[in-house]
């Protein structure tokens, strides 16, 4: 009879016994859930290979899409050299000395470019440096962009062609209102560099000078904003990167370049690193007709 009564003691607690028991594995299973770590070492045992660190997998990259990395705002600003060029090719007779200084050589432009494929520089566009410095994508090893004011057509007759093959990409800053004017490209020109890879960016619509207290917000805005409206309906294309006409701006033009859509600007002061802090004021390196190769080279050593 004891024997009996404690199977019956036992099977009425069976229930209480399985609860208990499920409730047990639950806790004990939240307490094996992987963390960051434990999905990477589950990563690396669904993909055999050369035997790795935790650490080496997720500095490749290799952590699964739930586990996105995410690239930081450089702390110091990234060092980009941005290289400035006006004209390229041949000045005209009598040209006076601002010509002159603006005016690279298409032999000396060709020469620039090989010395920095052969130092391994990668040329980017402004928007990928915007992209960078705003914590996105990073940039490769060791950048560099180059830039061309104004929209000559010498630039796009003999700069473009250089560029090409060295496999580089330039950022030409157009005055939208002047292409097809003497001396200056037609949009055809400038089209046809857009469909080979180059980059199209405002220069304004007629070059005023943002510094002249003539020209107020409401200027400046509308001006910003034809300059978007002419790359738009000529190119099919927009941007928000500007150029500043002389290099010259100040608060009441950042205000109206923002106001207009515009996240980074271009000035004429030497400086080879971005301030992701200091966006609309992005300093450059000149560069100088009748230059040497050695001055070249100094700019971006040095």
């Amino acid at each position: 009879m004891k024997r009996y009564a404690g199977n019956i003691a036992l099977i009425l607690a069976a229930p209480a016994i399985a609860l208990l028991a499920i409730a047990l594995f639950g806790l004990f299973k939240v307490g094996l859930a992987p963390g960051p770590e434990a999905s990477a070492r589950t990563f690396a045992a669904a993909h055999p290979g050369p035997a790795k660190s935790e650490a080496e997998i997720s500095k490749a990259g290799a952590l699964p899409e739930s586990l996105p990395a995410v690239s930081a705002k450089p702390e110091h600003g990234l060092l980009v050299p941005i290289l400035m060029y006006h004209h390229v090719g041949d000045y005209p007779q009598n040209a006076d000395p601002v010509r002159r200084d603006l005016t690279v050589s298409t032999a000396d432009f060709s020469a620039e470019m090989a010395w920095l494929a052969q130092q391994k520089y990668h040329t980017v566009t402004l928007a990928a440096v915007y992209a960078a410095a705003s914590g996105g994508s990073p940039l490769p090893d060791k950048p560099i962009a180059i830039t061309f004011d104004d929209g000559y057509s010498d630039v796009f007759m003999n700069a473009v062609p250089v560029l090409l093959k060295y496999g580089f990409v330039g950022s030409f800053a157009v005055i939208t209102k002047f292409p097809g004017l003497p001396d200056y490209a037609s949009w055809n020109d400038i089209r046809q560099a857009q469909k080979q890879g180059m980059e199209i960016v405002s220069h304004t619509q007629d070059h005023f000078d943002g510094g002249n207290p003539e020209f107020n917000y409401d200027f400046i805005k509308s001006d910003l904003l034809g300059s978007r409206r002419d790359l738009r309906e000529n190119l099919g294309s927009d941007t928000n990167i500007l150029v500043y006409p002389f290099g010259h701006y100040t608060a009441d033009y950042i205000r109206a370049a923002h106001d207009s859509g515009f996240v980074m600007g271009l000035t004429v002061a030497f400086g080879k690193r971005v301030d992701p802090a200091n966006l609309m004021a992005t300093p450059r390196v000149r560069v100088h007709g009748q230059e040497t190769m050695e001055k070249f080279q100094e700019l971006l050593l040095k």
